[in-house]
């Protein structure tokens, strides 16, 4: 049973037979009223790893949506969420499972907005990413999966830019280096807003 006085979700559930099923609402006290059933299936989306936009949207509350996309093994992956009409950050989660179906990166709160940062793909195959709503909100995300920007950079002061091109990808500098070396570093002309 799960305690739903006002709202509530379930998640997804897969039926193990063809036929008719009940769903029982039952009062623990002596109120009465009425509730409404909202019954969907999963939304599904595919979603590329160059840092293409894929955007799911639930049109129920509780409909859970999830994205699919080939990983390689070793592959090194950061996931960027934007568009989300869920009101609030924490009324919607996503997380990201492997092709077995066992978690690879544990539900992260993203009604909004979030990233993922650096996740390295241990097997290859089809992930998933889930998009679970959790509360009765209901409405679309937008995905980003993208492998990090790389560049070099030297220990001379010469300048050395990075540009990231999608919503949560992340950019990585490479120096060479010597033990005892003592360095500063210095950031400027960023483009990502506020500081």
């Amino acid at each position: 049973p799960v305690y739903c006085g006002t709202s509530c979700d379930v998640g997804t559930t897969t039926l193990p037979t063809t036929g008719t099923y009940t769903i029982r609402l039952a009062p623990t006290s002596t109120t009465f009223g009425a509730m409404t059933a909202h019954i969907s299936g999963l939304v599904s989306a595919t979603a590329s790893t160059d840092g293409t936009a894929s955007t799911l949207t639930t049109t129920a509350p509780g409909q859970i949506g999830a994205w699919t996309f080939t990983g390689t093994a070793g592959q090194t992956l950061s996931f960027g969420f934007t568009g989300g009409g869920f009101g609030s950050s924490i009324n919607a989660q996503v997380t990201v499972l492997k092709p077995d179906g066992t978690t690879l990166v544990s539900p992260v709160y993203c009604g909004n907005s979030c990233d993922i940062g650096l996740t390295t793909l241990p097997t290859t195959g089809t992930y998933t990413i889930r998009l679970i709503p959790t509360s009765t909100t209901f409405g679309a995300m937008t995905v980003h999966i993208s492998a990090p920007v790389t560049t070099t950079a030297t220990t001379n002061g010469t300048a050395s830019t990075l540009t990231t091109t999608a919503p949560g990808q992340l950019g990585l500098w490479t120096f060479a280096g010597t033990a005892g070396q003592a360095l500063s570093f210095g950031f400027t002309r960023g483009g990502f807003g506020s500081s």
